[in-house]
């Protein structure tokens, strides 16, 4: 091997290593605020759950920046514009599935009948419909509200855990209408969103469909 193609192999292995370097360094941890919540195998599935969503937007909201597809995406939540198959892929079933595998789906949602027996709601002749929400006293909800600095978020997930039935139509219009592209550079938001309002919606587009 001649000392020129000998010295373009290092160049190009160098370039690689580089390269990668700067990809791993990049990786964004959405939920370092709940490290002294959850365990660090927690914290890597809901970092994986949230680039998981972030890859959706970002394909579906073409050329607009992350904290834009995150509003557009609010925005037709709102009008109920998201089709049924963007929710219930095979891609966000199999992150649900490892977050049940690994204990950390039961430390965010509930089955709804469970929380309002709970809360001793009399259900008698009432229908409850089949579907997680967040769970009032799970570790994952009260550390994101002890940790999230935005009031708008901090309202209405305190409204959802003092009434757990309540529709997410209220906060995601309001989320729609007043937040801004800037509030999505807060990680904690991004999680926020991607966890309660996008995966928490697969029971629900399941059991209407």
């Amino acid at each position: 091997m001649s000392k020129l193609l000998h010295s373009k192999l290092i160049f190009i292995i160098f370039l690689i290593l580089t390269i990668l370097s700067c990809s791993n360094s990049k990786k964004l941890n959405y939920a370092s605020d709940l490290e002294n919540c959850l365990t660090e195998n927690d914290i890597i599935l809901i970092n994986n759950a949230v680039s998981s969503f972030e890859k959706k937007i970002l394909k579906k909201y073409k050329n607009q920046t992350i904290g834009n597809a995150y509003l557009s995406y609010l925005k037709d939540l709102n009008k109920q514009n998201i089709d049924s198959d963007f929710v219930l892929s095979i891609e966000t079933k199999n992150i649900l599935d490892d977050l049940k595998k690994e204990g950390t789906y039961d430390k965010i949602w509930s089955e709804l009948e469970i929380i309002l027996r709970e809360k001793g709601r009399n259900l008698e002749g009432t229908k409850v419909i089949d579907i997680y929400t967040l769970d009032p006293n799970g570790i994952f909800l009260n550390c994101v509200i002890q940790n999230n600095k935005n009031e708008l978020i901090i309202e209405h997930l305190l409204e959802k855990k003092e009434i757990p039935e309540t529709s997410y139509g209220f906060a995601v219009r309001d989320f729609s209408e007043r937040l801004t592209e800037n509030d999505f550079e807060e990680n904690l938001i991004r999680m926020t969103i991607a966890i309660v309002y996008y995966y928490e919606l697969y029971s629900l587009f399941e059991y209407l469909k």
